[in-house]
């Protein structure tokens, strides 16, 4: 079988391609999917995806699409012909190793999440009962029965971790976010995995994320043009006002505040347009001159005649 690691190739890229990848994100990092297996994920609605994005990166990579369907209750025997002989792991020999000692003892290892981020990389093409169920088999052929009981112990940690939702999410504009981001995690894998198991699986990671936190260069001071125009994405009101009165003087700037309210009002209207509009399109019970005819009456009874021209180019009418 040939030996290809294409899955881990991100190792070889040192501190800062790992500090990159941690702080970006592994699907943000390859877009196009760096493998199959990366673009194969799955997420527990709101959490992070099962599976290699997590493991790679500081915040969860967000949900992914549906992936397959695998068949259901397949045997380790079934479930390794269909990932090593037909599917994504094909041509592959495993990451990492089982972390066990010539004594049989576990010892805690960065090789370990290797070796199960390797089996991970083929959800999609089976379940995570089903790749738990072959990596066991494959460590009891390995280091015998004790030792892979100690090891699906830790497999399931692992996996638990990945489901593991979030309230701090990373925001790459804003390098406040990075912090409480990485805290947040940080406890999530201590209090899983335990001290000594989070230090060995994410200690290269989160150091080399931290040193890049404190070496990115300050956020740009806001020119005046962006701050005419609402300033950065996510920028506070109450922040926003304040470099505005700084940067014009503040009947200036309580103008601009004027502005911003009038104009978050305009695009509330049209939003409940366009729902409004929707409904009417979709009632059955109208015919297309009836439904014409509401949508007509609804817009008079709420805009403007100047304001219907724009409503009616922004909603395609």
């Amino acid at each position: 079988m040939q030996h290809l690691h294409a899955r881990t190739a991100w190792w070889a890229l040192g501190a800062a391609g790992l500090a990159l990848l941690g702080a970006i994100g592994w699907e943000l990092a390859c877009p196009d999917g760096c493998t199959a297996a990366a673009a194969q994920t799955q997420a527990e609605p709101g959490g992070a995806p099962i599976g290699r994005s997590d493991g790679f990166s500081l915040m969860a990579a967000g949900p992914a699409g549906p992936a397959p369907s695998p068949a259901a209750g397949r045997t380790p025997q079934e479930v390794a012909h269909a990932v090593f002989s037909e599917g994504s792991l094909r041509g592959t020999l495993p990451d990492g190793d089982w972390g066990v000692d010539a004594s049989g003892q576990l010892r805690p290892s960065i090789a370990l999440r290797r070796r199960f981020d390797y089996y991970l990389g083929a959800l999609g093409e089976a379940s995570v009962d089903e790749l738990g169920a072959l990596m066991l088999a494959d460590a009891t052929r390995d280091v015998g029965v004790e030792a892979a009981g100690r090891v699906r112990e830790i497999w399931q940690r692992y996996v638990q971790l990945q489901q593991q939702r979030y309230d701090h999410q990373v925001r790459l504009g804003d390098r406040s976010s990075w912090e409480p981001a990485l805290a947040e995690r940080q406890l999530a894998r201590r209090r899983i995995l335990g001290p000594e198991w989070a230090e060995a699986f994410y200690r290269e990671e989160e150091e080399a994320l931290r040193r890049e936190m404190a070496t990115a260069a300050p956020a740009p001071e806001p020119t005046a043009h962006s701050l005419l125009l609402g300033g950065a994405p996510g920028t506070d009101p109450e922040v926003l006002h304040q470099q505005r009165v700084a940067q014009f003087g503040p009947e200036a700037a309580q103008r601009l505040r004027e502005e911003d309210a009038e104009w978050a009002r305009w695009q509330q209207r049209v939003a409940q347009a366009y729902r409004e509009v929707e409904v009417l399109r979709r009632a059955p019970e109208l015919s297309d001159p009836q439904r014409m005819a509401a949508v007509a009456a609804y817009l008079e009874r709420h805009f403007d005649e100047r304001e219907r021209l724009r409503v009616q180019a922004l909603l395609g009418l």
